[in-house]
């Protein structure tokens, strides 16, 4: 048997068990509806789901936060739907969920690769002060369910308008520059094999960046001195 049919029998075998995960919901008994949110730049424009667990009553609101990386609002990873597993789950136990595709992502417009942390905050917190308007959600208890970088994105919001709570997700509880990217950086490049030189000097390149971040007064300023910083390295 030839490697490349090999290659589609495996592939074939892991589509078919990604459409048998039994966590992903076949029925929804609830109400859901397709949301628009509009932000401060007219380019961008969220687009996502509310889901109700009836529309009898009045329910405590999440706003799910996505992960580092482009995502849809089911954030989904190798090709399970886990975000839409976790709303699932929530609406079902009482809770108004919304989530959103990214910037640039699923139905939502706007430009991913130039967005910040700011931006996603920004977008965070439209999408909480939405939230707080729609019938059935009660607006004294709304908060944000962040995952990983979600977990950054969830308190730098919370500066920007009310969040009554915060769950975070394998959220981050250093900061993310340069504690956690330079932990990141040398785990992977150490299970890559790379050298301690090599490690070390990548981990030197996170520190200068975060240097030049946090000096930088604006930034184009910052963009400038990365860029510099760069060239010199390459």
């Amino acid at each position: 048997m030839s490697i490349s049919m090999l290659l589609k029998i495996l592939l074939s075998s892991i589509r078919n068990l990604i459409l048998r995960l039994p966590q992903t919901p076949r029925k929804r008994p609830y109400p859901q509806r397709e949301v628009s949110i509009a932000t401060n730049d007219p380019d961008v424009v969220l687009a996502g789901e509310l889901a109700l667990p009836d529309e009898a009553h009045l329910h405590p609101g999440i706003v799910l936060l996505t992960g580092s990386g482009q995502h849809t609002r089911d954030e989904p990873v190798a090709g399970h739907r886990w975000f839409l597993v976790l709303a699932d789950h929530l609406t079902r136990n009482g809770y108004a969920v919304l989530r959103c595709d990214d910037r640039g992502a699923g139905k939502s417009t706007g430009n991913f690769q130039v967005a910040t942390l700011q931006d996603y905050a920004d977008d965070a917190a439209h999408m909480i002060e939405f939230l707080r308007t729609q019938p059935n959600v009660d607006p004294e208890r709304c908060g944000f369910m962040g995952h990983s970088e979600g977990g950054y994105t969830a308190p730098l919001a919370a500066t920007k308008c009310r969040v009554d709570f915060i769950v975070m997700l394998a959220g981050g509880v250093l900061p993310l520059l340069p504690d956690t990217l330079t932990r990141q950086y040398s785990d992977i490049m150490r299970a890559d094999g790379k050298s301690d030189s090599e490690i070390e000097k990548a981990v030197g390149q996170v520190h200068e960046s975060s240097t030049i971040l946090r000096e930088s007064t604006t930034s184009e300023e910052a963009s400038a001195s990365l860029t510099s910083r760069s060239e010199e390295h390459s």
